[in-house]
């Protein structure tokens, strides 16, 4: 079959235009009708890429989609920045491209205003309240001649003077964008107005308030703030006691409707307050106050220790007590406010230390204090430790040393010295002691006396041997009983026994003699001679037991206690004369136990 050529030509013509269709490059690319505007915007876009029937295409806006139209209307309502993002498919290869570009809306400024007409009324406030919207600026048209350019307050108040019907308009301004609102406002019911007669009071002072210009004004009533309502008075009174911007209303009704009249008060804020440093209340420290009142032309302060100030930052110092610290405060007016506080101040922590010690010469010395819950000595070079409350000092000459302590709790410290002398020499000669020598029988008592003529404070005393020694071995004065014949030996030195001087002996001769018994006769008749009949005797170690007996046998007295005696009674009844008989056991200092029986008389 044969072909014929110009149809080859044509044939091949069509297949490589198809050919260019299915394999050329994808393009995305668009134009929109406006990128910036007021909302609704309604914007037009328009494909400036690949283009025909082999292509789709997918349209985002803000999120939104797919769109499938070439070149597509959408509005958008609210403002913000739109992401518009277009996709381009060609169908026969697969093959996308896509872009992005952006919108700008702004958000037109809402004049809708919310109108309470319920008050309106001559000389009543009609209230309009405008929305969220963000403005950059207002305008106000009453429709009485007065306009207004409030952008930034929600709420606007305005009163008309004459009954009528106002046209009102309110426009709103943002960037390029604008917005406008036109309300009727029918103004008409009783009319009435009042005069106060301080616009500007104190706390508690009385104000007056009259009504005036009235008509069709039936019956009223008064709400001065505070919930306090009064009824039917004209004029009427009212003392405030709070402070600050008070909105008195007058209510009026009659034929026509009501009303409400309102106006504003100052009554002035004036508030007395202040602080003081509470970190270091102690007595007669420095106590720093600051006035932080409000409203005020004139301070006047009294301590309540006798002291008054008239500066805004006064300094005080007290004794340790409470105190009653008064502000009184007062402005131009002549208003005034008074605030107490009562302000506790601390003694200071008790401090405990010697007033002075001695150290030989060379050598250290630890020094105590007590109380509080820190210390500090000074001069702190001096101390193994300045901050313990047991440091160690090494003086080379006389030196009063300083600690102050710390109560962490008050935050009070106080301060006490103690003066350390290097330590003197004893000068001999100026003691002496008595007994040197003496004797006793085994088991009584010596006291022996060591008298320091010159009354020195930093003499010590060492007794030795210490056996035989009842009350102390390092006192002057010491009480013995040996019990075999000892010599006791005396060695004076100074405190810290850096110089030794003198040395004394007494010899105490102890005479082992043994014996036990009672007086014959005994007379309790209540003069204090020989009333009361007890052991006695010599070398008694310890008595075990003394026991009494009448005739019948009858135990009417024991005790094994050597001080202790018979004073003649037995069931609190004074016995009669007779002889009775006793036994008497006692262990001896030799360890040996003696017992005595025997009989004694009982004499009036």
């Amino acid at each position: 079959m044969k072909i014929k050529i110009p149809y080859l030509i044509h044939l091949l013509a069509v297949t490589l235009i198809l050919s260019e269709y299915a394999y050329s490059q994808v393009s995305a690319d668009f134009s929109a009708s406006d990128t910036i505007g007021c909302n609704p915007l309604t914007v037009h876009f328009e494909n400036k890429g690949s283009s025909g029937p082999q292509y789709t295409f997918e349209w985002y806006f803000g999120g939104n989609g797919p769109y499938t139209d070439e070149d597509p209307d959408y509005t958008f309502n609210n403002g913000g920045v739109y992401e518009v993002l277009l996709i381009v498919t060609n169908t026969s290869t697969s093959e996308t491209d896509d872009t992005i570009k952006y919108i700008t809306v702004i958000q037109t400024p809402s004049a809708n205003l919310t109108i309470d007409q319920s008050n309106a009324c001559v000389n009543g406030n009609v209230e309009f309240v405008t929305g969220y919207a963000s403005k950059d600026s207002a305008f106000w048209d009453f429709g009485d001649g007065t306009y207004g350019d409030e952008a930034d307050v929600r709420y606007i108040y305005h009163a008309y003077s004459a009954h009528g019907i106002y046209n009102v308009r309110f426009i709103t301004y943002y960037q390029m964008c604008s917005d406008t609102s036109d309300y009727v406002i029918t103004v008409d019911g009783p009319i009435a107005d009042f005069d106060i007669d301080l616009y500007e009071a104190c706390k508690g002072d009385t104000i007056t308030f009259t009504m005036k210009d009235t008509n069709d004004v039936q019956s009223f009533f008064w709400d001065v703030g505070e919930n306090s309502i009064i009824l039917y008075d004209d004029p009427a009174t009212h003392s405030y006691s709070t402070m600050g911007q008070i909105i008195p209303e007058l209510h009026v009704t009659g034929i026509s409707g009501t009303c409400i009249i309102d106006d504003t008060i100052d009554i002035h804020v004036i508030q007395a307050d202040f602080t003081y440093s509470e970190d270091k209340l102690c007595d007669q420290e420095l106590v720093f106050f600051q006035n932080a009142s409000t409203g005020y032309d004139a301070v006047f302060w009294d301590f309540d220790n006798g002291h008054t100030s008239i500066s805004q930052t006064p300094t005080q110092r007290f004794s340790a007590g409470n105190y009653d610290v008064s502000l009184i405060i007062s402005d131009a007016l002549g208003c005034g406010d008074t605030i107490i506080k009562i302000i506790a101040i601390n003694d200071p922590p008790a401090i405990h230390m010697s007033e002075y010690a001695a150290v030989c010469p060379g050598a250290s010395v630890q020094i105590q204090a007590s109380g509080g819950h820190i210390i500090h000595w000074e001069p702190a070079e001096e101390f193994d430790d300045a901050s313990s409350y047991t440091p160690t000092v090494s003086p080379e000459s006389d030196t009063t040393y300083v600690a102050t302590i710390t109560d962490t709790v008050t935050n009070c410290s106080n301060t006490d010295s103690i003066r350390v002398i290097i330590q003197p020499g004893l000068v001999p000669g100026l003691i002496t002691v008595t007994p040197l020598d003496t004797s006793i029988i085994i088991g009584d008592t010596v006291a022996i006396v060591a008298y320091d003529s010159a009354q020195r404070d930093f003499v010590f005393y060492n007794w030795s041997p210490v056996e035989g020694i009842l009350t102390c071995s390092d006192c002057p004065n010491p009480v013995v009983r040996p019990l075999h014949t000892t010599t006791y030996t005396l060695v004076v030195s100074d405190t810290n026994e850096c110089f030794i001087t003198e040395t004394f002996d007494v010899a105490i001769e102890v005479m082992e003699e043994y014996r036990i018994g009672v007086p014959d006769a005994f007379t309790p008749n209540g003069d204090d001679i020989n009333d009361i009949i007890k052991v006695n005797g010599w070398g008694i170690k310890d008595l075990l037991e003394f026991r009494v007996f009448n005739r019948w046998g009858t135990e009417v007295f024991y005790t094994d206690d050597i001080t202790q005696g018979w004073d003649g009674y037995y069931k609190g009844k004074l016995q009669n004369i007779d002889s009775y008989a006793y036994i008497i056991k006692a262990e001896m200092w030799d360890d040996n136990v003696i017992v005595k029986k025997g009989t004694f008389s009982l004499l009036r």
